[in-house]
């Protein structure tokens, strides 16, 4: 235990066992921090974008269904409606879509 003075007069408890285990906390935050930025631009790297484009009778379902067979087709269609700015399922022959597929 040690009774400190700072620049302003106050009176503060400084202890070395404290400042070592926040050292410790923030250097685990750190590479957490560090690890979960890499994996993520990793999962970003294995993934390529493409342009189809939408065919009279097309439905955001059937586009989900064909471009990812073993997904939940309304997860896939969040995604499209995301990566294509869509605020509707509403398409149009001759529209392009952008996905994202895994290489």
């Amino acid at each position: 235990m040690r009774w400190r003075m700072n620049y302003k007069g106050r009176i503060f408890y400084w202890s070395p066992k404290r400042f070592t285990f926040n050292m410790i906390i923030f250097i685990c935050f750190i590479t957490g921090l560090i690890f979960f930025i890499t994996n993520s631009v990793k999962a970003d790297a294995t993934r390529s974008t493409l342009s189809i484009m939408v065919h009279q009778g097309d439905s955001l379902w059937s586009i989900a269904e064909r471009i990812e067979p073993d997904r939940d087709p309304r997860i896939v269609i969040q995604e499209l409606k995301a990566q294509n700015d869509l605020r509707t399922a509403n398409l149009t022959a001759g529209q392009r879509l952008r996905i994202s597929v895994a290489k």
